[in-house]
């Protein structure tokens, strides 16, 4: 039986591409054509098969160069083999990346309502389960640890940045006392490592009830009027704050021109 031949606009027309995308796989050398007398050039059926098998490894997101050493190799098995053991490797590490991903959306989608939901409210929550990672001697030095643990251990980039103040007395000064920052990671993201993490090596938070809200503020410092009505509303409802103040930067934006950062405020209160 004569073998059918195809002219190359049919051939885009019938695998959905250009024709000059027919062409670079002909440099390529994975398909041939053959031109006529009459200057059309021609497609074998050979060739349109060894298209379906281009476009079904480009399905599996396996490169052109890859394609192309399948056609050249003695050993095409085995090239095949270990072409797919790769790309399996590597969509693995893709699938991974999305995962992470969608989880870091989640997280923020979570802060934007938790901020709708508490900014300016105080109310009680409990403190975050977490796994303190490190803890730093200033919040500028929290920052440079997260950035290198980022860069080390992909996944680390999701450590939330604590802050602990002493909240001064009544003869003190007006601004809380700092006392060190601490790079948390919240206890339900550690599945999402892609790391194994080893649980005992890291000291867990306490998680007392405190008193709670999320404020706007020019400073990652927390506001002392704002914790002094913290104190007040904890006193009209029958609970005693302690002295430590906690808060931790959930995101920063913009108003009115001026850069602000959301913060997060715990107060332990006193059993």
């Amino acid at each position: 039986m004569e073998k059918k031949e195809y002219l190359i606009g049919d051939v885009a027309a019938m695998i959905g591409v250009s024709r000059d995308t027919l062409r670079f796989y002909e440099k390529k050398g994975i398909i041939s054509v053959r031109k006529k007398e009459n200057g059309y050039r021609y497609y074998s059926e050979d060739d349109i098969f060894a298209l379906s098998s281009i476009f079904y490894h480009r399905k599996m997101n396996i490169g052109l160069e890859e394609i192309e050493s399948l056609w050249k190799d003695d050993n095409s098995f085995e090239t095949s083999a270990e072409i797919t053991k790769q790309q399996i490797e590597a969509e693995k590490e893709e699938i991974l990346k999305h995962q992470q991903a969608l989880v870091r959306l989640h997280l923020f989608q979570e802060e934007c309502r938790k901020i709708e939901q508490n900014l300016n409210r105080i109310s009680l929550k409990s403190f975050p389960k977490a796994y303190i990672i490190e803890t730093c001697d200033s919040p500028q030095d929290s920052v440079i640890a997260w950035f290198c643990k980022s860069q080390k251990e992909p996944g680390f980039d999701m450590l939330y940045t604590y802050d602990t103040y002493r909240i001064p007395g009544k003869t003190g000064s007006d601004t809380p006392e700092f006392q060190q920052s601490s790079l948390l990671l919240y206890e339900e993201l550690t599945d999402t490592l892609p790391f194994s993490f080893d649980l005992k090596r890291y000291e867990k938070t306490k998680t007392p009830e405190c008193l709670y809200t999320i404020i706007e503020s020019q400073s990652r410092v927390p506001d002392m009027e704002m914790i002094r009505n913290m104190t007040a509303w904890g006193e009209e409802h029958q609970v005693k704050a302690g002295d430590i103040v906690v808060s931790d930067y959930v995101m920063h934006g913009m108003q009115d021109g001026t850069f602000i950062f959301y913060l997060e405020i715990y107060i332990p209160i006193l059993r």
